[in-house]
């Protein structure tokens, strides 16, 4: 187990980490890619595309009024990524792989707020993988990030504690 101050260091590290690829990103996907056509990568397993996503994953809730996705893609997941942030932080026993989980997803949920913020309640996507017609949706580093965290935190629950804590 790791010690509060130790515990936070880590987790701001990684938090910092996901938000600066998550920006640096998006920010080349602006400058690049918005108003010019798809561009394939790697005989078109990868697209790059530029998209504005008002609703969460998938386009859910983008039809919903203006007031209801400020409500609960903007002020709820703010409260939700808050309070996971404290309870990493504050929660007596907390392993090195609980930490990291919940920094990814935290790093990337802040990713796609500040976007929200500055985007007028859009998110950047950007990135698009498949082969011909079967395609996933577009997306960014931080749907990457809380993917991976979500993933960390399953299989951590899913392993042998003591399998997965013989490193930490």
């Amino acid at each position: 187990m790791m010690g509060r101050p130790k515990r936070a260091i880590f987790a701001l590290g990684v938090i910092a980490a996901v938000l600066g690829l998550d920006r640096l990103t998006k920010l080349a996907a602006i400058e690049m890619l918005a108003g010019t056509p798809p561009r394939d990568l790697a005989g078109g397993l990868i697209r790059l595309l530029y998209q504005e996503n008002h609703g969460a994953m998938l386009s859910l809730g983008a039809d919903l009024p203006e007031s209801i996705r400020f409500l609960f893609f903007g002020v709820m997941v703010m409260v939700v990524l808050t309070g996971l942030l404290l309870f990493v932080l504050w929660k007596p026993v907390v392993g090195r792989a609980e930490v990291w989980a919940a920094a990814l997803v935290i790093g990337g949920g802040f990713g796609n707020v500040i976007d929200r913020w500055f985007f007028d309640g859009a998110v950047i996507d950007f990135i698009n993988v498949g082969i011909d017609g079967v395609r996933t949706g577009v997306f960014n580093l931080a749907d990457v990030s809380i993917l991976a965290g979500v993933i960390v935190f399953v299989l951590r629950r899913t392993i042998k504690p003591q399998f997965v804590d013989s490193h930490q």
